[in-house]
Order: C-alpha cells, then sequence, then structure tokens
C-alpha cells in the first residue's frame, strides 16, 4: 500500500514536472496540488509547487509553499528554496528578506553565481532606494531647519552627521561581507 501511495505520488509529480517544462505552469500547479493532497508534508512538492507559483505571478501563495518546502534535510533542495524564496521576494519588493535569502543560499552553494548577482542587484537597488529617500528627507529636512532658529540647526546637523557616520559604517561592513563572498555564485529558478 505504501510503495502504491509513493509510486503514485511520484508519478503525479513527474507529470506535473513534464507541463512545467512546457512552459504550463497551470497545468504544473494542478498535478502538484494533486501530489499535495496525497504527501502533504513532502518538501519537494512544495518547493515544485512554490516555483510554478512564482511562474504565475502569484508571490504570496508562492512564499508560503517555498517557507514549507524549507523543512527538507536536501541541502541541494534548501539552496534552491532559499534561491527562490529570493526571487519571490525580490518580486513582492520585500528587499531585506530578498537579500537574507540569496546569502542564505550561497551559504549552502557558494558557487551559485546567479544567486549572487541577485544579492548584489538587491544590495545595489536597495542602495540606490535608500539614496532617494536621504535626498527626499533631506529637502524636507532643508525646508524644515529654514524655519528653525539657528541653535537648532547646528543640533539637527550634528545628529545628520553622526548618522551619516553610522550608515557609512554599515556599508563598510556589507561590502566587506560582499567581498569574502566574492566568487561564490548559481543559477536562474530551477525546478526538479
Amino acid at each position: 500500500m505504501i510503495l502504491i501511495l509513493i509510486s503514485t505520488v511520484a508519478g503525479i509529480v513527474n507529470q506535473g514536472n513534464k507541463f512545467f517544462r512546457e512552459g504550463k505552469y497551470d497545468t504544473a500547479l494542478s498535478y502538484y496540488n494533486q501530489a499535495e493532497l496525497l504527501s502533504p508534508e513532502n518538501p519537494v512538492i512544495k518547493f515544485n509547487k512554490g516555483v510554478a507559483l512564482y511562474k504565475l505571478g502569484r508571490m504570496d501563495e508562492a512564499e508560503k509553499s517555498l517557507l514549507g518546502a524549507l523543512k527538507t534535510k536536501n541541502p541541494v533542495l534548501k539552496q534552491r528554496t532559499f534561491y527562490n524564496l529570493g526571487n519571490t521576494y525580490y518580486k513582492m519588493g520585500k528587499l531585506d528578506n530578498a537579500i537574507k535569502s540569496y546569502i542564505s543560499a550561497l551559504k549552502l552553494n557558494p558557487f551559485d553565481k546567479e544567486a549572487k548577482k541577485n544579492l548584489e542587484m538587491c544590495l545595489k537597488q536597495k542602495k540606490q532606494n535608500k539614496s532617494k529617500n536621504n535626498k527626499k528627507e533631506k529637502n524636507k529636512n532643508q525646508q524644515k531647519n529654514e524655519k528653525q532658529k539657528p541653535k537648532e540647526k547646528k543640533q539637527n546637523g550634528d545628529v545628520k552627521q553622526q548618522l551619516q557616520a553610522v550608515q557609512n559604517e554599515l556599508k563598510k561592513l556589507l561590502k566587506k561581507n560582499i567581498q569574502k563572498k566574492k566568487g561564490k555564485g548559481g543559477g536562474s529558478v530551477r525546478d526538479w
């Protein structure tokens, strides 16, 4: 009975993979859903389902399924799951989560060039976003400061300088971490 169930689940997953490779993600997802009913805790099924949901643009569901796949003990599957979670978080606009996921993927496979490239892209985008926000904040503060007394201006300037020094130190630490990881990298969205 157990052997029949295992072979049935494997057959259903294989059918889903066939449709996934053909770009028929809706059909692949229906097979993965069937397989999940028979084996609800199977991390391979959760991974495949998560990637299909990602391809369909259903990011919240993809995130949930991929998080379930992280329960695997298979380091290759875990690395691929972190990579795909990074992609999912990026699409969701969750840059910090994407960065953490790519770092986790690189810890498991330091040679994953795609994960490294995506991590660098996220860090660059985060820096650009921070720069834009700083410019907006600076303009806002400038207008506000023009209305304040000279003494208050000096105090605000001191705080800004301290904040900038802390931000510069954080940037240096990030650069050091990235330099340590240079030469590591990986792949695109992967399926089994």
